[in-house]
C-alpha cells in the first residue's frame, strides 16, 4: 500500500485536547462514509486547511481543498454494500495553498475563507469547551481570541454569541421539573414520558366511564366509530344484527371506532351484490314484478294529544339512559356503514360502465 507524503510541522503535530490525527492514505478503511468525513475534518483542522466536499451521496464522497481555488488536493472514498465499509480509493495529498507553500509557514493562518471549518457551529460546540470554561460571565471576545489563537481563524461575533448561548444553556442550572442537570423543563424526558398519547376507545374504558368509580388514563376516549373483533365473525354480544334480534344486545361488550372497520358479514347477506335489503321492500318488489297492481297506502293520521300528554311524550324522548344513547349511536353508525358500502358498489359500477363505454 503506497503511503502518500505528509508534511506537518512540530507545532501542529501536538494538540492540547486531542491526539495527533494520522493522515488519510489510499486504501484506508472506514466503517461508514460519515466516519470518513469526520476523520477528514479533524485531519484538515489539525493541518490548518479547510476541506471542500465536492460530491457526497450514499455511495461516495469526493473532497478537495477550499484554502485555494487551484489547490490540487483530492481525496475520494467509496462505500461498498457488499463489504459494508467505506474505502479510500484516491488520495492526492499535494497542497499548493497558502499554509503548505513552505515548511516555515506551516503555522501561518489561512487566508479568509467564507464558512471555514473552524467557524462552523457544530465544530465550535465541540472545540470551545476543551479550550476554555464558558460561563455567563465569559466575554464574547475571549471566545473569539481562544479560537483564533488555537486554529488561526477569527470567527464572527455572531457565531461566538451562538456558541456562548448554547454552552451556557447547559450550565444554567437543574431542570425545574426533575431537578437534573443537562436539560431544561421544556426538554425534560420525564414530561415526555408522561405526556398523553393518542386517544382511543376501549371496552374497559367505557365500562369505567359508565360506572364512574375508577380513574381513567389520559387519551382513553376517541373519535366515536365502531370497533369490532375480527375473530368473532361479526357475531359479537353487542349487536347481533345478523340475527335481527336487538334484544340480545349487551352494551357492556361494545366499543366505538371507525365505521370502515365493520366486518363484511355483520349484515344478513342478500341476493343482490351481497348487500342487505329490507324484507318489506323486497316483498313489494316481488309483487310488482309478478304484475300485481300497487295498493296505495294512506298516511297514518297522528292522534290528537293533550298538552299534558305532549309534555309527557317529549320527556320520554329526551330522558334516555346512557345505555340507550350508546345503542342508538351504534345503530346510526351501522346505517352509515351500510350506506358507505352501497356508495362503494355504485362507484365501482360507474367505473365499469365508463370503462366499457370507452372501449366501445
Amino acid at each position: 500500500m503506497p503511503v502518500v507524503s505528509h508534511r506537518a510541522g512540530p507545532e501542529l503535530s501536538l494538540s492540547r485536547w486531542r491526539k495527533a490525527m494520522p493522515p488519510i492514505v489510499q486504501g484506508q478503511i472506514f466503517p461508514t462514509l460519515l466516519d470518513f468525513k469526520n476523520a477528514l475534518r479533524d485531519w484538515a483542522i489539525e493541518r490548518n486547511w479547510t476541506p471542500h466536499i465536492l460530491d457526497s451521496d450514499s455511495h461516495r464522497v469526493r473532497a478537495g481543498c477550499r484554502s485555494s481555488p487551484d489547490c490540487p488536493f483530492r481525496v475520494r472514498a467509496n462505500y461498498s454494500m457488499k463489504r459494508g465499509d467505506a474505502k479510500v480509493t484516491t488520495c492526492d495529498d499535494n497542497h499548493t495553498c497558502e499554509p503548505f507553500r513552505a515548511d516555515a509557514d506551516l503555522g501561518k493562518p489561512h487566508q479568509d475563507i467564507k464558512r471555514a471549518e473552524t467557524g462552523k457551529l457544530k465544530f465550535l460546540l465541540e472545540a470551545v469547551p476543551k479550550l476554555m470554561l464558558v460561563t455567563l460571565d465569559t466575554n464574547i471576545q475571549e471566545i473569539i481570541d481562544a479560537v483564533a489563537q488555537k486554529y488561526g481563524q477569527k470567527i464572527p461575533l455572531r457565531q461566538a454569541q451562538k456558541v456562548k448561548s448554547a454552552l451556557t444553556d447547559r450550565v444554567k442550572g437543574p431542570c425545574r421539573h426533575c431537578h437534573q442537570l443537562g436539560h431544561t423543563r421544556r426538554h425534560c424526558p420525564q414530561l415526555r414520558e408522561s405526556a398523553p398519547g393518542p386517544m382511543s376507545f376501549t371496552q374497559n374504558s367505557i365500562a369505567h366511564h359508565s360506572n364512574g368509580n375508577e380513574d381513567h388514563d389520559d387519551g382513553a376516549y376517541a373519535d366515536g366509530g365502531l370497533d369490532y373483533d375480527p375473530d368473532d365473525g361479526g357475531h359479537s354480544d353487542l349487536m347481533d344484527y345478523a340475527n335481527h334480534d336487538p334484544s340480545n344486545n349487551n352494551a357492556s361488550g361494545f366499543s366505538l371506532g371507525h365505521p370502515q372497520q365493520l366486518p363484511n358479514n355483520i349484515f344478513t347477506p342478500s341476493r343482490q351484490n351481497g348487500l342487505p335489503i329490507d324484507p318489506i321492500l323486497a316483498s313489494r318488489i316481488e309483487r310488482l314484478n309478478s304484475g300485481e297492481a300497487p295498493v296505495p297506502v294512506q298516511p297514518a293520521v297522528a292522534p290528537q294529544q293533550t298538552p299534558n300528554q305532549l309534555t309527557a311524550t317529549q320527556n320520554s324522548h329526551t330522558t334516555k339512559t346512557p345505555q340507550e344513547t350508546r345503542l342508538e349511536a351504534a345503530k346510526l353508525m351501522q346505517q352509515a356503514a351500510r350506506l358507505m358500502q352501497e356508495a362503494a358498489r355504485l362507484n365501482s359500477e360507474a367505473a365499469r360502465l365508463t370503462a366499457s363505454a370507452a372501449g366501445d
